[in-house]
């Protein structure tokens, strides 16, 4: 399988920007051209200008048509077939540099996605337009939009999400709120939902954004400091209701995720 480089790409290459991170390079290929299976270094856009293409993936074929936007996370293997007529398109890469610069993951987003919402299209009209003018304003303009682009991105998502939303979901946060922590587990969940463990483990960070472990410990974190700044309980008493196995891994738990223990904690935040 081959592998592209940074600013590599099949078809013709017409021209190249590079804007401090980004890559733009608007190239074109044709009915002739092979493209076997491949995979990038980086994370890219590929903007349709013209004509026709389809993008198979371990998942799939993704049609490409006039004026769409697809999505590659970097090392996801892919390859190209069905080119109809010349097919014309702007490649936007993205080094991992680019994402950390904006304290963005580069794994904000991951797979490989058909992009066919006509806001974000409009996005790369305008990415495309301001590729052509490189002027000064050209690193500042690419960014903004970029930055746009991504924050629809996951807007949209989230919508998705919530509106398919299995009813499994509103279930599990109702049965972890009851905070039976001595018997939460991801089988107890799974058998109260009905749900395959594995099933659960691999769908769960989907809707909440996190493992299933990271979301348990999460609750009883916030559980606790509810207890330490309005309840006059010792700090021994509040690791054993919110289910941590002694005082000291309580400690250990809130000092890793809040910078300094409980008790500092408590009397920083004292009214």
């Amino acid at each position: 399988m081959d592998y592209l480089k940074e600013g590599e790409h099949f078809g013709e290459k017409k021209q190249q920007l590079v804007v401090k991170d980004v890559i733009l390079s608007k190239a074109n290929a044709s009915p002739t051209d092979h493209i076997p299976w491949h995979y990038h270094k980086h994370a890219y856009f590929l903007y349709n200008i013209n004509g026709y293409l389809n993008e198979v993936t371990k998942k799939g074929t993704l049609e490409l048509q006039p004026n769409t936007l697809l999505y590659h996370h970097s090392q996801e293997p892919h390859y190209n077939k069905d080119i109809q007529k010349e097919f014309d398109f702007l490649h936007v890469e993205l080094p991992s540099a680019w994402f950390l610069k904006y304290d963005l993951s580069p794994n904000l987003i991951e797979g490989d996605l058909l992009l066919k919402d006509p806001s974000l299209q409009t996005l790369f009209h305008k990415i495309h337009i301001e590729s052509q003018l490189a002027d000064q304003a050209t690193n500042l303009a690419i960014d903004g939009l970029l930055l746009q682009t991504f924050g629809q991105i996951t807007r949209l998502q989230a919508q998705d999400l919530d509106i398919h939303k299995p009813l499994w979901v509103n279930k599990l946060i109702e049965l972890v709120n009851e905070e039976r922590w001595e018997v939460l587990s991801l089988n107890y969940l799974a058998t109260e939902l009905q749900l395959h463990p594995v099933y659960l483990s691999r769908k769960f960070p989907v809707y909440f954004k996190m493992s299933f472990g990271e979301y348990v410990r999460e609750q009883k974190l916030k559980k606790a400091i509810d207890l330490l700044l309005y309840h006059p309980i010792s700090q021994a008493e509040v690791a054993y209701q919110c289910g941590f196995s002694d005082e000291s891994h309580f400690i250990r738990i809130f000092k890793l995720k809040y910078g300094v223990t409980p008790a500092v904690f408590k009397n920083q935040h004292r009214g």
